[in-house]
């Protein structure tokens, strides 16, 4: 569905990504873990076409969209939620998601678009109950479950997900992954860049290891989770 072959990033003489390749296949959820600065956020900005690549494809449902515009690979059906959710914090909860259907607006009946609100809304009943509200004086589990139910109402094919526990208590980190693996019933595949490896192997069927731009490891989520190294370098766990 999604293929980066050979992807490279430069923020002037600066390298931030080195031959990246990375598969996302339908109804999968896939993780790139890596501490902050490993290039997780560069690799996912690149795929939206927010940061430009100097070498290298991307390739979504055999189409090269490399170095498209953001717009269009909006159109394409490829969705980011960004880190720090960027909700717009004086719009009510039902405006904000009803901005994350902009494009459909133009082009498709209201009517599709309220039920996909309403699809939304099964799927987050706490954002039924708070629609009226500002949305800047929501918890921030709550701002996240806006984050992913505005980036939704696009109607996806693939989510992006940048750091989705970020900030979050354990409970609301594991309740906001229960809603991403729900996800599955929507046909949305999902990638997830985090810092917090745990969660997302946890969550995740495959997974890649990112560390100063490059994929150093790659294998089955379980695989990983139980794999020595990793659980040093970021379960906190040591070797005996």
């Amino acid at each position: 569905m999604l293929k980066v072959k050979n992807l490279s990033v430069k923020y002037g003489e600066i390298q931030a990504l080195h031959d990246i390749n990375i598969e996302l296949k339908k109804n999968e959820i896939v993780a790139i873990v890596g501490n902050n600065g490993a290039g997780k956020t560069s690799l996912i900005n690149t795929i939206t076409g927010i940061v430009q690549c100097y070498d290298g494809e991307i390739i979504f449902n055999n189409e090269n969209i490399t170095n498209l515009p953001t717009d269009k690979i909006v159109k394409y059906g490829i969705i980011q939620v960004p880190e720090g959710r960027e909700i717009f914090s004086e719009l009510t909860v039902e405006e904000n998601l009803e901005l994350g259907a902009y494009q459909r607006f133009k082009k498709e009946d209201k009517n599709k678009i309220f039920e996909t609100l309403d699809e939304i809304y099964s799927l987050f009943p706490i954002l039924k109950n708070r629609k009226n509200q500002i949305a800047g004086t929501l918890s921030g589990g709550e701002q996240q479950m806006l984050a992913i139910g505005r980036g939704l109402m696009a109607k996806p094919k693939i989510m992006l997900l940048d750091e989705p526990s970020l900030g979050l208590a354990p409970l609301i980190v594991e309740e906001v992954f229960n809603v991403i693996k729900r996800l599955r019933e929507q046909e949305v595949s999902i990638l997830i860049v985090e810092q917090n490896a745990y969660a997302a192997l946890k969550n995740s069927d495959r997974a890649y290891i990112i560390e100063t731009g490059k994929i150093t490891m790659h294998d089955k989520s379980e695989n990983l989770l139980n794999n020595e190294k990793i659980q040093e370098a970021f379960l906190g766990k040591r070797r005996k």
